[in-house]
């Protein structure tokens, strides 16, 4: 590169100054039809030679974020795909169906496990240490318990929530109960003949049974109640329905990024040709200054510096919106047509959020 390719103001002034003397460039250049001073033609040849840079560089950018684009794009379309043929179902049985926008938030659900789990098992092992249990059976039915009552309670309510069961998960919900209330009928009856064999006195196992019995009974109707509200209507459907955001929000971040790239290119680009253009404005007002004969009269004008675009740039140079700008020049391309495709899945996902 000569040295020109990195004019400074002074570089620029002393080459006006100088040509200034020489009386050049001569009073009748134009401006036009490469009628410039040598100086101003360097101006230009290294703006573009930067430019050009820049967008070598920007294109591994740029071609790193399409790539991760047309991928987003056919998961939104599978994603819009599945959500509406779930939603067509769920309306044919239940014309009133629609997922349900506020998400609930996981950790309620697990809080709700957790606390049950540790009330179970505490007021358990109070209840027969207090019997004179042994410390170590106590603590692990105590621990069984806790963990699997509330699981219980919380699958039971869960799936009577659920609006769009199979038969084979209505008749599994029932006999789950079933189950539960059998499993604590025995489990109590065998921790009161074991209190009984320990030389209890039969009223104090009476009173041991109705205490587990009882308290493992209403926490588990609890935590049926507590799930069965946080539970989704139609589970099926808002599975569907979360996967079909998170499809929708990953298109768009990828979208902001590459907003934000063309932008990026188109600021750097208008950053060069600024320089560019307050090169030419100091070396023509020290030209002037420096000479006797009249100033071409190119140097009132700003339009003289003409720094040729790559075609790339210029499809969203100086426009409203650079990056819609951008898309449609690839589009027109012929080899994205995965850009049209992912503004149309935008525009019907708009409508089936609705």
């Amino acid at each position: 590169m000569s040295k020109e390719d990195k004019f400074t103001e002074e570089d620029s002034e002393l080459k006006g100054r100088t040509d200034g003397q020489s009386e050049y460039p001569p009073s009748a250049f134009s401006g036009l039809d490469g009628q410039l001073a040598e100086t101003e033609k360097n101006l230009q040849t290294n703006a573009e030679g930067e430019i050009n840079n820049l967008l070598d560089e920007w294109h591994n950018r740029v071609n790193h974020i399409l790539h991760r684009m047309e991928d987003a794009v056919h998961h939104l379309q599978n994603a819009v795909a599945n959500y509406r043929t779930s939603l067509n179902d769920h309306r044919s049985r239940w014309p009133s169906a629609s997922p349900e926008p506020k998400p609930r938030k996981k950790y309620g659900t697990f809080l709700l496990l957790a606390i049950a789990f540790l009330v179970d098992s505490i007021l358990s092992i109070f209840a027969f240490r207090i019997l004179g249990q042994s410390l170590l059976a106590t603590i692990v039915l105590a621990v069984v318990l806790g963990g699997c009552v509330p699981m219980a309670g919380h699958f039971i309510g869960s799936l009577f929530k659920h609006k769009s069961k199979t038969h084979l998960e209505w008749v599994a919900s029932v006999l789950f109960v079933l189950l539960m209330a059998g499993a604590l009928i025995i489990i109590s009856l065998a921790r009161e003949a074991a209190i009984i064999s320990y030389g209890v006195a039969e009223q104090n196992a009476r009173i041991g049974f109705w205490m587990l019995l009882i308290l493992n009974a209403v926490l588990l109707v609890i935590t049926i109640i507590v799930s069965h509200l946080l539970a989704y209507t139609y589970p099926r459907l808002q599975k569907l329905y979360y996967a079909l955001v998170e499809a929708k929000e990953l298109y768009s971040g990828i979208n902001r990024e590459l907003r934000d790239a063309v932008d990026d290119l188109d600021r750097e680009t208008r950053q060069k040709m600024l320089i560019a253009r307050n090169l030419q404005i100091y070396y023509q007002t020290a030209n002037r200054k420096h000479r006797t004969t009249p100033y071409p009269k190119y140097f009132d004008k700003e339009d003289t510096l003409v720094i040729d675009l790559p075609s790339v740039i210029a499809s969203f140079y100086n426009k409203d919106a650079p990056d819609s700008a951008y898309k449609d020049y690839l589009i027109k391309s012929g080899d994205y047509e995965f850009l049209r495709l992912g503004e149309e899945l935008i525009d019907e996902v708009e409508q089936l959020l609705k």
